[in-house]
């Protein structure tokens, strides 16, 4: 399953990657990138989780127009309100 990822310093306008596993999905049209990682186990989620070695938000994304959900990982390596 794909998740789109990011970090809460958000630095995807530098092209820096937020994990290895990261690639990336599209470009927005403020030049941003979004970034996705493929994970389709629990297996798979740890070692992002010891990887980052930090805590990682779990977003649902409504998207109407497709009825299938959409999940967004993010990672918490800044302070945010």
């Amino acid at each position: 399953m794909f998740f789109s990822i990011s970090t809460t310093s958000d630095d995807s306008r530098n092209g820096i990657k937020p994990c290895k596993n990261a690639v990336v999905k599209e470009m927005s049209c403020d030049n941003k990138y979004i970034w996705e990682v493929e994970i389709n186990t629990l297996e798979d989620l740890l070692e992002l989780c010891a990887e980052i070695g930090g805590e990682i938000i779990l977003s649902d994304i409504n998207n109407y127009a497709n009825k299938e959900p959409e999940f967004k990982l993010e990672i918490y390596d800044d302070y945010r309100e």
